[in-house]
């Protein structure tokens, strides 16, 4: 927390941080600025150890954009020519100060007496508005980290140049890769950009969710059959393996994999031999795996449901993809690149270009500044589909507006949504209860408990039907009906026909939105 200059010296933390060492430098990145396509831009300060004094104002500093090779001030009319004050403290942190009538906040609060910030808070980040038009990240960064081309990521943060700088070690390698890191943090984007970069890049890549792969189909799925193979098998399947064959299969949820299949997946990533059913011998297969997961195999390795021997030949490389609570500096870039993709997806543009004073701006501050205060728990994923929802909720209005769900969304701290793995089942809850402290562990417990039927779901945790589907569509938690695959769908059909409700409760999707997906790929069998 911030506190005042006078009371700062019992707070103070001697040195450079530990972390980033001697190459550790204040810095600014834009997070909103009238020019959208200036978020992203930074602008370095000075050494974390050392003194010095920067203006910021409308003239000052100077800010980078890595695309251009440029550098230019803020330069907005939203601006002043009076100042905010950084002024280093010999590497104990930064004094921020005002001059009289500038319109500043920091951490959303008046700056209006000197504000002292110490080494955990420049770590984090501390948001400096300036005439409520733009919004910039004041933080540690690291200058000596080299750059690469983006493959994909966006991005510029010392943790996300990190990644790429391992992609760029193993691409070309072929050893199994796996990558860890909390649900929503791009694991999927990393993974294509392992297989672009490698020597198999104009082969196949193949992605499997092997959470969404039923246990009692999972050796045909992975593996393929034979026509006459077994009950139901009326022509030749081609598995996953085979599919990837020369190129790279990527598993998702890898700790998911049931453990009736695990030996098997073992023996084809020791021996490059897969069993096709229907087949005497087993067949060999070129295949590059990438895994990722979001579990902790190791824990589930000493519960039993995962095999050691399978967990050490998919770490051939293993890459950790931090949380976006990690990469702060990056909030700003994200939240452009989606926001500029979904309002050119709804033919929205218009609001991002700069007013013609007096007008508002098409994209207020105080929205942006909710989106970059919250932590979110869901990462990248849940970053973008809110996003997509202030887009499409706002469509055809002057300006973005917060609306109900995102307002319940952002005022929740993203600590008091962290993940709990070991949270008991969720019993109903009771009408009364404020919808903000709903979390998803919560709605996946009513939803299993019901059949995933979102009428008595809504009804058990106390919401409508509405606010529940809208929850649901924004969580990264929860799969959507359209994510199951024609091949799951007939093998379920085969073992239990029209049964609709329990294919959904498998497959852990609403009843009536399989349904709906299953006429559209023409497999509903009435009758």
């Amino acid at each position: 927390m911030p506190i005042t200059h006078d009371d700062a010296s019992t707070f103070r933390i001697g040195g450079a941080p530990s972390i980033f060492q001697e190459n550790a430098q204040v810095g600014m990145t834009i997070l909103l600025h009238p020019d959208i396509d200036r978020v992203g831009e930074v602008s370095v300060l000075g050494a974390y150890s050392e003194n010095f004094t920067v203006q910021v104002n409308r003239l000052a500093p100077l800010f980078q954009s890595g695309h251009r090779g440029t550098y230019r001030p803020l330069n907005t009319r939203y601006l002043s020519r009076k100042s905010v004050t950084l002024t280093s403290e010999d590497g104990s942190g930064v004094v921020f100060d005002s001059e009289a009538g500038n319109l500043a906040t920091v951490n959303g609060a008046p700056l209006n007496t000197r504000l002292f910030f110490g080494v955990a808070d420049l770590q984090k980040g501390v948001r400096l508005l300036l005439g409520n038009a733009v919004l910039v990240l004041v933080h540690l960064i690291d200058t000596e980290q080299p750059t690469t081309s983006d493959m994909g990521l966006v991005g510029q943060s010392t943790a996300i140049r990190k990644v790429r700088a391992n992609i760029a070690k193993v691409a070309d390698l072929n050893v199994s890769v796996l990558l860890r890191g909390e649900t929503g943090t791009g694991k999927e984007l990393v993974a294509s950009a392992i297989h672009e970069h490698s020597l198999r890049s104009e082969r196949a890549y193949i992605c499997v969710n092997m959470a969404a792969v039923p246990e009692g189909i999972a050796a045909s799925e992975l593996f393929g059959h034979r026509k006459g193979a077994f009950t139901g098998a009326h022509m030749d399947h081609k598995g996953y393996f085979q599919k990837a064959d020369q190129g790279t299969l990527f598993l998702d949820e890898i700790g998911d994999t049931p453990t009736g299949i695990q030996p098997q997946l073992l023996r084809a990533v020791e021996t490059g031999q897969i069993p096709i059913a229907g087949e005497k011998a087993p067949t060999r297969v070129d295949v590059r795996l990438v895994a990722a997961t979001d579990a902790d195999l190791e824990k589930a390795i000493d519960e039993g449901s995962f095999r050691q021997q399978l967990l050490q030949r998919l770490s051939g490389y293993q890459i950790v993809i931090p949380p976006l609570r990690e990469r702060r500096e990056d909030v700003g870039r994200l939240f452009a690149h989606f926001l500029k993709a979904e309002c050119a997806r709804a033919s929205e543009g218009h609001k991002l270009s700069e007013p013609v004073p007096p007008q508002t701006p098409g994209l207020p501050a105080a929205v942006v500044e909710k989106f970059m205060q919250f932590d979110w728990p869901g990462n990248v994923r849940q970053l973008q589909n809110a996003v997509r929802q202030l887009v499409i909720s706002n469509r055809g209005e002057s300006h973005f507006r917060l609306d109900g769900m995102l307002q319940e969304l952002l005022v929740r701290s993203g600590d008091a949504t962290a993940d709990n793995a070991d949270a008991s089942p969720i019993e109903p809850l009771p009408r009364s209860r404020d919808k903000s402290t709903i979390s998803d562990d919560d709605i996946h417990g009513a939803l299993c408990a019901n059949g995933f039927n979102l009428s008595a779901t809504a009804e058990a945790l106390g919401v409508s039907r509405g606010w529940l589907n809208t929850r649901m569509d924004l969580s990264s938690r929860f799969r959507k009906p359209g994510d199951v695959t024609a091949a799951q769908i007939k093998e379920l059909q085969q073992e239990l026909g029209n049964d609709v409700d329990k294919m959904a409760q498998i497959l852990e999707v609403t009843p009536r939105g399989l349904l709906l997906h299953m006429k559209r790929l023409g497999l509903r069998k009435d009758g």
